[in-house]
């Protein structure tokens, strides 16, 4: 059944720090030796909560969800600057570039039933359907109410 679930993105936006920092504006980290021997890798995490319109409470609906979800992401990024940053590739080492690109934060609606989706073969039923495509930064969240 992986893979079958359909995405419609309804806004795409991208979430930079709420605050500036004492830090330079744009500066460059080098990855770690440990980062430079292990092969390229991105990783997903994925979160599930109740869908707030099947709970009848008026107030916490999934706008709102969204837009405190994006708040906090915007005030978790002051200290984890890295994730607002941008990958690069300089003199054969990569390192990530500081300077607050920001985070791509997709709001969109998943047309899958959480029952159906395959968390053996996570890599086929649950990439692009509940995972976004990372296209810019170092970090891509999608929001999503599932059935």
């Amino acid at each position: 059944m992986g893979g079958e679930g359909k995405t419609r993105v309804s806004r795409n936006k991208m979430v930079v720090r709420a605050l500036t920092s004492p830090l330079k504006q744009h500066h460059y980290l080098p990855l770690s030796n440990l980062d430079l021997l292990l092969p390229p890798e991105y990783f997903s995490i994925f979160l599930c909560y109740k869908n707030p319109l099947n709970e009848g409470n008026d107030y916490y609906t999934f706008s709102n969800a969204i837009t405190i979800l994006k708040d906090a992401l915007s005030i978790c990024l002051v200290s984890f600057y890295i994730f607002a940053g941008e990958m690069s590739q300089n003199d054969d080492e990569p390192h990530v570039i500081c300077n607050n690109h920001g985070v791509d934060f997709v709001e969109a609606f998943a047309d899958v039933n959480f029952r159906d989706l395959d968390f053996h073969n996570s890599h086929h039923s649950v990439d692009g359907v509940l995972i976004p495509e990372r296209k810019h930064g170092v970090l891509a969240i999608q929001v999503s109410p599932i059935l």
